[in-house]
Parts: structure tokens; C-alpha cells; sequence
């Protein structure tokens, strides 16, 4: 599967718990760490847990292996070359990760 597929998957299983604000950036050629991410928010911990699992479960079908960090409010979902970050809303917020890569592509999923 390639990047952006994987960047889709992962962003239709979220929607599919009802993830909000879910959108992927194309970092190819911005920085190193993948090629596109995905960013979206949970309403709560367990809103968060279910995105996370549903996400999981998805690609987890399609062979596609991940490492997964944590933290409060915020889960990272390594797929190499795909990276989807679940936060909470108040995190989100906070960190505005997402605009550390204004120049990058925008791609909305609703």
C-alpha cells in the first residue's frame, strides 16, 4: 500500500468513529519524517481509544505494520512513510502541530 493510501485508510476509518476536523497534509519534500500526515481530533479519551483502534484494526487488515506513542490527548501512529497524530480537541489547540507545515497540501476528508 502507498503512503497516501495508507494517509486515506487512516482517515476514513477515523471518520468512521465519527473523528472530527480530519484532514491530511503531503509533506513529501517538506520534511523527513513521512510523507503525509494526518491529523484529527476525539472528544475524549475513550473517543480517542476507539479512533485509535478503528484505525488500527484497517490497515492491520491490509498488513500494514505501525508504531504508537501516547500521551494524554495525543496518540502517534507511525506507518514510516505515514504518520497520523489523534489528538483532543484542548490539545490540538494547544500544540497546533499542523501548522508547523503551512506550505504543505491540504487535503480535507469529510
Amino acid at each position: 500500500m502507498y503512503p497516501k493510501q495508507i494517509a486515506n485508510e487512516a482517515g476514513k476509518a477515523a471518520l468512521s468513529k465519527k473523528a472530527e476536523n480530519v484532514f491530511i497534509l503531503n509533506v513529501k519534500g517538506l520534511t523527513a519524517i513521512a510523507d503525509y500526515l494526518v491529523f484529527l481530533s476525539g472528544n475524549s479519551e475513550t473517543h480517542i481509544k476507539a479512533i485509535t483502534q478503528a484505525i488500527e484494526k484497517r490497515l492491520k487488515k491490509a498488513g500494514i505494520l505501525y508504531r504508537e506513542e501516547k500521551s494524554k490527548g495525543w496518540v502517534l501512529l507511525d506507518y514510516g512513510s505515514c504518520v497520523v497524530n489523534i489528538f483532543d480537541k484542548e490539545k490540538r489547540v494547544f500544540y497546533q502541530v499542523e501548522n508547523l507545515w503551512a506550505d504543505a497540501e491540504k487535503i480535507l476528508m469529510e
